[in-house]
């Protein structure tokens, strides 16, 4: 099956389902990119926006209907602190004990 790219649906999980191609309105096949028609086959325009960028910061995006478009939106979420591994750990002990840590 073939997509159209440029409208879909918001999918319960949050994703997009993209319109078929071609559409099929009345049980015939139609090629059309005309907006209204896939409106009322509950497809809407999608409108893509670049990611933040923030030092610190990582960003996941979700789809929201907002005026007939389903427009891309970034949550923020802060960086995880870094779990030192085993073997750092080792090492900073080994500093500590040896007078060399700061």
């Amino acid at each position: 099956m073939r997509y159209n790219y440029k409208f879909a649906k918001i999918k319960e999980d949050g994703g997009l389902e993209y319109a078929p191609l071609p559409l099929v309105i009345n049980g015939e096949n139609v090629w059309t990119n005309i907006e209204a028609e896939y409106n009322a086959l509950g497809f809407y325009e999608i409108k893509r926006t670049e990611m933040p960028e923030k030092e610190g910061y990582y960003y996941t995006d979700y789809w929201e209907l907002s005026e007939n478009k389903i427009v891309q939106r970034w949550e923020e979420h802060e960086n995880p602190v870094p779990v030192p591994t085993e073997e750092e750990q080792y090492a900073e002990a080994a500093r500590i004990l040896l007078g060399e840590a700061e």
